[in-house]
């Protein structure tokens, strides 16, 4: 799954309103949280165990909590609009289940037209070919006479 990120995101208004020094932080925090609630499939939400596990600076959530980029819920945080700017669980399971059922009758229309093939069509390709080679052995072992 992708995490999408707006090419303008390093000039956003909001990013712009964090301070110099805890700017860079918070920026990395955001991204990194992005690319995991988009892998995690959570919709932007946040647990507190993972900023742990990250280490960010302490002033980094709070900065994006400040700027409106996040919001504080029971047990982490919230990226704001989520859904807006990025597909949710229901999108990515529903896609998936289409791309599943879009392969798996590929694959049936192909088996079945496997399965569909005369025999006989391939008996008669072998028969060819084994013609074909002889013709050809043929060929080869008259040249080796004539050298």
């Amino acid at each position: 799954m992708w995490f999408k990120m707006d090419d303008k995101f390093h000039s956003s208004k909001k990013l712009m309103k964090i301070p110099k020094r805890a700017r860079f932080g918070a920026a990395g925090l955001w991204s990194i949280a992005g690319s995991w609630c988009g892998e995690q499939l959570t919709d932007g939400f946040v647990p507190q165990y993972m900023l742990e596990a990250w280490g960010p600076p302490p002033s980094a959530s709070k900065a994006l909590v400040e700027v409106g980029l996040w919001a504080n819920v029971d047990g982490g945080f919230q990226f704001v609009n989520w859904a807006e700017y990025q597909p949710t669980k229901a999108d990515v399971e529903r896609d998936r289940t289409r791309n599943r059922e879009r392969q798996q009758a590929w694959r049936e229309k192909h088996r079945k037209n496997e399965s569909n093939a005369n025999p006989e069509d391939s008996s008669e390709i072998r028969e060819r070919f084994e013609e074909d080679s002889s013709e050809i052995r043929g060929r080869f072992e008259e040249d080796s006479r004539l050298e």
